[in-house]
């Protein structure tokens, strides 16, 4: 029995497990859809062991050895997971294994866009001794969108800071915010009370286009947005023209609508832009891929698992 690792880069590389081999992104980078799809039907591969790369509904149509895909990474936006259901195929993910890194990216950028720190970084480089006013995490309002896994977590890595933060989630999960001195308020609200938003919800119906022109009609002209969740849920273009309207705007990002990225959010400088690197730490991307591995081990001997995705959220 084989699987097939299309996820790019792998980190915890093992030949066999169990009478499963295992066979490695044989491109050496990210692949495209049509490889992926032109591989499995070659090989004839029992298991589909993805990162982020796009998986056709014609995988579950032609591979027809595929009985699992287990996903290095806890989003699901990448497959049609009701579509491979229905032809016989499990889906699994790794839900907890990029949260702690997610997180901490998040306060990181929040920091570093109140501090303008790779902007002083680059002046001083540039032969400028000047030194711009910042603002402090304790003096802000922080809006948390999403207070699934990752969230919550960064509402306790923030709580030391001694800011004021605020929730907002469409199923909010109120004893946790008990426990934590936390309270959810309704969008409107969020948008514009915070001098910080960060988003971490999934890109599903209902969350793509989240933050659009009049969503940030509602936001403080020196708003700093923060997202390391997808690239569809803010709208890039009404994005661009806020940050050009608002120069004390700032808008992070580690999550494009297209990756890589080359658009013209690059060009204004009121922007912080990553290579979705949210989930790339060592530890983080080591606990993904084992449990990547473990999940479609589980799935293929026929055993119980508790990552086990049934159908796409709406």
């Amino acid at each position: 029995m084989h699987v097939l690792v299309s996820a790019y880069p792998f980190l915890n590389k093992v030949a066999a497990r169990d009478g499963i081999e295992f066979v490695y992104h044989p491109w050496n980078r990210k692949p495209k859809p049509e490889e992926i799809l032109e591989e499995m039907v070659r090989g004839e591969y029992a298991g589909l062991i993805a990162g982020t790369e796009r998986l056709e509904n014609a995988i579950a149509d032609q591979a027809r050895a595929l009985k699992v895909v287990s996903r290095v990474g806890s989003g699901l936006d990448n497959l049609d997971v009701e579509y491979f259901a229905a032809r016989g195929i499990q889906t699994a993910f790794t839900p907890f294994g990029p949260v702690d890194a997610v997180a901490e990216l998040t306060v990181a950028m929040m920091l570093d866009a109140l501090r303008n720190v790779l902007l002083h970084d680059r002046r001083v480089r540039g032969g400028e001794w000047k030194r711009d006013f910042g603002g402090r995490l304790s003096d802000c309002c922080v809006g948390i969108v999403g207070f699934g896994r990752i969230g919550r977590r960064v509402a306790v890595l923030l709580l030391p800071f001694r800011g004021k933060l605020l929730l907002h989630d469409t199923a909010p999960d109120l004893a946790t915010a008990h426990a934590l001195g936390l309270h959810f308020v309704d969008k409107p609200t969020l948008l514009r009370e915070s001098d910080v938003v960060t988003l971490h919800v999934p890109l599903k119906s209902d969350t793509r286009g989240w933050l659009g022109q009049s969503e940030l009609s509602l936001c403080r002209p020196d708003v700093v947005v923060v997202n390391a969740a997808r690239g569809g849920i803010v709208d890039e273009s009404a994005m661009l023209e806020f940050l050009q309207a608002r120069p004390a705007t700032t808008y992070c990002s580690d999550a494009f609508v297209t990756e890589p990225y080359a658009g013209p959010l690059s060009e204004v400088q009121n922007t912080l832009l990553f290579p979705h690197i949210g989930a790339s730490t060592v530890g983080s991307r080591r606990a993904m891929e084992q449990g990547a591995l473990d999940n479609c081990v589980k799935l293929l001997r026929g055993e119980a698992c508790a990552d086990l995705v049934t159908k796409n959220v709406p």
